[in-house]
Parts: structure tokens; sequence; C-alpha cells
């Protein structure tokens, strides 16, 4: 699939049950790109820890996340730090979907609750095992410096080729319910392949007036991601 392709709406654990649920949709700010010019061994993303918001709505729900997913719809990998409305406070944990014919699976690493505001985070997805003849892609989900059983690991029949840096708001009404920094700088951005560091990540997003691209660099790239307007 070719870089000038339109990407994906983003996956996400929620998106997957909102049908089931009847949840409604959320409200994203992304950037994503795709690279199907080589198999993708890592991406890493390092972001910090925001004040809490000072809106209070129990059945809102907010999540930070870079990840992987797949052009093919298959699914997505993503370290996600979320935040809790009705216990006011942050925590992180992965998760890797899987839309299986229609059959949604959801695997997830242990949470790990009363992330302080200020904590430097880095996500990364790693493919640790692949067996192309097999049509078999493994990869793993972590934070680093957290213990094993924080991370998720997951089988796929396809390759990753989609990147993705994502705010997702769930039943958000007020402006409130967003932390009151105007922006969420996902930096350090570096995107691996079997042929090495990418050079340049091709972003596109279709929410310019929320989402800067500061440097596309595949080896220390930097996207801001507004919670209100620029």
């Amino acid at each position: 699939m070719s870089d000038d392709v339109t990407p994906h709406r983003p996956l996400s654990t929620m998106s997957a049950l909102s049908s089931r649920l009847g949840m409604g949709e959320p409200k994203f700010r992304t950037a994503a790109a795709y690279y199907s010019h080589d198999i993708i061994t890592s991406y890493s993303t390092t972001f910090t820890v925001p004040p809490a918001p000072t809106g209070k709505k129990d059945d809102a729900m907010l999540y930070l996340w870079p990840g992987l997913q797949t052009g093919a719809g298959w699914g997505v990998v993503q370290p996600v730090l979320g935040y809790g409305y009705s216990s006011n406070g942050w925590m992180l944990h992965t998760t890797a979907i899987s839309n299986r014919f229609d059959n949604i699976e959801i695997k997830q690493g242990r949470q790990v609750n009363n992330i302080l505001p200020g904590t430097v985070l880095t996500g990364t997805v790693t493919l640790t095992d692949k067996d192309p003849i097999s049509d078999r892609y493994t990869y793993k989900v972590a934070f680093e410096g957290y213990p094993d059983d924080t991370s998720v690991s997951v089988v796929w029949p396809f390759a990753a080729d989609e990147v993705m840096q994502a705010v997702e708001a769930w039943k958000f009404t007020s402006d409130d319910l967003y932390p009151p920094e105007p922006l969420l700088r996902m930096h350090s951005i570096k995107l691996v392949t079997e042929s090495g560091v990418v050079d340049k990540i091709p972003w596109t997003t279709d929410e310019p007036e929320r989402v800067k691209i500061v440097d596309g660099s595949g080896s220390n790239g930097t996207v801001d991601l507004y919670y209100r307007n620029i």
C-alpha cells in the first residue's frame, strides 16, 4: 500500500467495544503514516504525563498513545496512558487488539495505577518474531522500565504498516475534561525497519487545527497533539 493513501482512523480498546456497548464515537487528535516500504521492526515514543484535568465526568475516558496498526484493518498495538475521572488518576497499560474476521480480540498487560504528572514515559512496539511463509508476525508492546507483566504480545497474519500518535477522548462534553496544558508533545519518535532507521516519517493528519508535525524525522521526531484548537 502506498504512503499517499489516507490512513485509517485509529482503532482502540474502546473503539473495539463501543459498538457492543452503545458508547458512540470518540474524539481523536491523530497523526498517522503508512510505511509499507519495508517491515517495521520497532517504534518508540517518549511523552510526559500531563497535569490532571480540572473537570470531572465519571463516564468520560481519555487515552494518550502512540501505536502501530495494519492498513488491512487487522488490529492495533498501543502503549496507553489513560485518565480515570472517577478515580482522579493517571494509569498505564499496554493493549493489543485483533479484528479476526469481525471477532474482536483484546489482550492487555497488567495496569499500573497512580502514575504521577511529570513522569516521563517511553512506549515501545517491537517485532519480536516473524514467519512470512506462515503469515505470522509477533509484536510486543511495552513501557520502558516497567515490569514485563505490564507488557503484552500478539501474533498477526499481517505486518503492521501504519504508525500513529493519538489523543482519544470518550464522552467529552467540555474542554476542562482535557489536561489544562495546551498540548501533548510526543517526542524522541523513532521508527526502525529491517533496513535501518527511517529517515523521514510521511505523517498526515485530517485535523491540522489540532495536530502539528514539529519534526518528521524517523530517528528523533516530534508531533504535537493539541487538546484544543491551535
